[in-house]
């Protein structure tokens, strides 16, 4: 499962057209978007908005902590 992935949608309602963007690694795997700089860790996107000529994206660092399905804690904002 990749941690970040990013949708980009054009108009509004049934009409609305929505391009999905997902990275991938030097094998063709699929792979996330913006990852840290060092460590374990991972981001996920928790919002974003067009200014200007750039995105601004709300992160939310994490990394895996402890066990199963709900294994992980945030680290950073």
């Amino acid at each position: 499962m990749v941690n970040n992935t990013a949708a980009v949608m054009t108009g509004a309602g049934p009409e609305a057209d929505v391009e999905f963007h997902v990275r991938h690694d030097d094998e063709g795997q699929p792979t996330a978007l913006i990852v840290p700089d060092e460590g374990s860790s991972f981001f996920w996107i928790n919002a974003a908005a067009p200014v200007h000529d750039q995105l601004l994206m709300f992160l939310v660092q994490i990394e895996k902590h402890g066990e199963g399905t709900f294994g992980f804690r945030e680290i950073a904002r």
